[in-house]
């Protein structure tokens, strides 16, 4: 009796472990619930490299934008071109398949302003995170340079395996 408590325990750890280790977002760009100018680029920072397979955007009370030009190579560190985004409450929604196939969700409220003040990009991606096109590399430069970097929130994933058993 002893012996099967202990190994139901240690299978329960091991399958929480691996839960774990899957990719995630770790930070995004704007951040969530943020107040930002219309913003040139949605940036992304995920946990390992990861690829963007799905990403949308939809302005409150409006149509949900597919947005099509997403990188092809994973990156753990993404940057898209947005749309041009006028005032308003925005919802960006993605999806992410990590290096072990597994597939990771999430979402992301921001709101543009033009009262808002000036967004430069963070830090980690002014200093060349990542090469590869869609990737923030050298290639990336801040939107407003003078500005000092607003620093980013995690981001909120949701699994889209959530319960399931590993």
């Amino acid at each position: 009796m002893i012996r099967s408590g202990l190994l139901i325990s240690s299978v329960m750890v091991c399958c929480a472990a691996l839960a774990e280790a899957h990719t995630h977002a770790q930070s995004t760009m704007p951040a969530e619930g943020s107040t930002v100018q219309a913003p040139k680029h949605l940036m992304f920072m995920f946990s390992e490299a990861a690829r963007l397979t799905s990403l949308n955007i939809q302005k409150e009370g409006e149509a949900v934008q597919k947005i099509e030009a997403l990188p092809t190579a994973a990156s753990a560190h993404m940057m898209v071109p947005a749309p041009v985004l006028a005032n308003g409450k925005y919802t960006v929604t993605w999806r992410a398949m990590g290096k072990d196939d597994h597939v990771v969700s999430g979402s992301l409220h921001f709101t543009v302003s033009d009262k808002a003040p000036g967004m430069a990009m963070m830090d980690c991606c002014k200093q060349g995170m990542g090469t590869q096109p869609g990737a923030m590399g050298a290639h990336a430069k801040p939107d407003t340079p003078a500005a000092p970097a607003t620093p980013a929130t995690p981001a909120a994933p949701a699994d889209e395996h959530a319960g399931h058993k590993h």
